[in-house]
């Protein structure tokens, strides 16, 4: 089963590689992220927008090397920069110059900061 999501995962990499539109960013250029909200980490919700790449370090994903960003405006969290990449033009579109911020969802059940669900 792990050996055929594996499989799968880095087939849609191979295939997505084509499509990436953007370069790797650098520390200081502007990117754009998408609203992101969950249930399993309502901590990590934010709203989406411009935001700034504070560091740029590389991380295995599908077993491949790959770039991934942290933003000033989210700290704590790193995006997939291949996955990002695809979509900057949308984004850009959609936010224009909103800026993207933290939405913690501070009374979800588990978010007492204790560690416990």
């Amino acid at each position: 089963m792990v050996l055929a999501c594996f499989a799968k995962c880095l087939k849609n990499k191979q295939e997505n590689a084509v499509s990436t539109i953007t370069e790797t960013p650098t520390r200081g250029q502007v990117i754009y992220l998408a609203t992101h909200g969950s249930d399993m980490s309502p901590m990590s919700d934010f709203a989406g927008g411009r935001a700034t790449v504070s560091n740029v370090r590389m991380r295995i994903s599908c077993g491949v090397e790959t770039p991934f960003v942290t933003v000033e405006e989210i700290p704590g969290l790193e995006f997939n920069w291949e996955i990002l990449a695809q979509h900057q033009a949308e984004y850009k579109a959609l936010y224009g110059d909103r800026v993207a911020t933290p939405t913690p969802d501070y009374d979800s059940p588990g978010d007492d900061f204790s560690g416990r669900f």
